[in-house]
């Protein structure tokens, strides 16, 4: 590029020769592409999906009133592609309507004696599951996470005091569920916190590549800085699974290992 790009607080330049890159993450990896190649990272843009459009064009975007392929890197790659990210992944309203639905059948067997149709075990639902199978490097969300823990199992633990619980005192039954209340409203607000985080993370941006005088888009999750590599290594041929990836790089900032998009495999 000619000139300095600001957007979306990232300053892209190609001041200092070949060597800058931009950072960014898909799925759980760390790409790189070259700043030479970048033109700007937008907003996701409106895209028109083609019939027959060849493998990983997710179809036809504009930029400037230039219509331009724009490559979905998560099919490009054999990642879940981004909707069945969020509806598989980040499906936390599920989970909070299971658990309010389990909420009113502790009131119903308490006063009929129902049985209830959800375990004591806090392992054993869907929701008991992904809490400790999800790994996050943000810190905001695993500690929200680690909170979330403890009033989850104590919901599942009124799954035993309820099957136990035969008083006829009205006192009691009431002291009783309005301890339930508490556990299940202060768990509700927490998986409601939770869906908002995550959501708010599952994001689409599109960085514009020009490539031998033609423009196309590539859709990443999210762009994290602009800076060097220490050093470029060439991938072992069995490690070569895509003709798009050839190289890694060693971020100069930590010295953690990005993938380096060959751009040029775009046109």
């Amino acid at each position: 590029m000619s000139e300095n790009v600001d957007l979306l607080n990232l300053k892209i330049t190609s001041e200092n020769g070949d060597d800058r890159y931009v950072i960014f993450t898909l799925a759980e990896g760390t790409f790189a592409v070259n700043c030479k190649y970048v033109v700007s990272i937008e907003p996701p843009a409106k895209i028109t999906e083609m019939a027959n459009a060849p493998a990983g064009v997710r179809g036809v975007g504009y930029y400037k009133d230039e219509a331009i392929n724009i490559f979905d890197l998560r099919i490009i790659f054999g990642y879940p592609t981004h909707e069945y990210y969020v509806e598989n992944n980040i499906n936390i309203g599920r989970h909070i309507t299971e658990h309010e639905n389990w909420a009113s059948e502790i009131s119903s067997s308490v006063a009929g004696g129902d049985e209830l149709s959800f375990t004591s075990d806090p392992f054993g639902c869907d929701l008991g599951k992904w809490l400790e199978s999800y790994k996050t490097d943000n810190m905001n969300i695993k500690n929200l996470v680690k909170r979330i823990k403890p009033v989850h199992e104590q919901f599942h633990k009124f799954a035993n005091r309820t099957a136990g619980f035969s008083s006829n005192d009205k006192d009691e039954t009431d002291k009783f569920l309005a301890e339930a209340q508490i556990v299940k409203n202060e768990l509700m607000r927490n998986l409601s916190e939770l869906n908002s985080m995550l959501l708010s993370q599952a994001k689409e941006l599109t960085i514009i590549l020009k490539i031998k005088d033609k423009k196309i888009g590539i859709i990443i999750d999210d762009a994290e800085s602009v800076e060097s590599m220490d050093e470029i290594q060439e991938l072992p041929p069995v490690a070569l699974v895509t003709e798009y990836i050839r190289n890694l790089g060693f971020r100069s900032k930590d010295k953690q290992i990005a993938l380096i998009i060959e751009a040029e495999m775009f046109v």
